[in-house]
């Protein structure tokens, strides 16, 4: 069973952050980086859910699940019946555990979003039901 990835504006927001963090110090292993992060979120497609749950899970009562890339965590969520996965943050695994999430509905928080389909990412622009 293959799952649809998308990369929520958060999830983006924090790549772009650690990227630069990164390019400041090393751009060729910005540029490596970069590169290795899309190839882990898009192993997400097959068999998600062998991931370890998020230590978020428990305290924001969702069901949260994390993929430890290098020095970062990518928190994502998954929706069996859609079958998509959506990544909600790319967080730096020293940085302290989210308190909360945005209650806004996930459906909002899309737009804007990149879903990826093989090596490219497209922008979404609408989300249907």
């Amino acid at each position: 069973m293959k799952f649809q990835v998308i990369v929520t504006p958060e999830a983006q927001a924090g790549i772009r952050e650690s990227f630069a963090y990164i390019h400041e110090r090393s751009p060729l292993n910005a540029a490596r980086w970069i590169q290795a992060l899309y190839g882990q979120i898009d192993t997400l497609e097959k068999f998600p859910e062998r991931c370890a749950f998020a230590r978020e899970r428990e305290s924001l009562e969702e069901n949260l699940r994390q993929l430890v890339f290098k020095s970062h965590r990518i928190v994502f969520t998954v929706e069996k019946k859609e079958k998509r996965v959506y990544v909600l943050y790319v967080r730096h695994a020293k940085r302290r555990a989210l308190a909360s999430l945005p209650r806004m509905k996930l459906k909002n928080r899309l737009i804007g979003a990149e879903r990826r389909i093989g090596n490219d990412r497209v922008r979404v622009r609408s989300v249907s039901p």
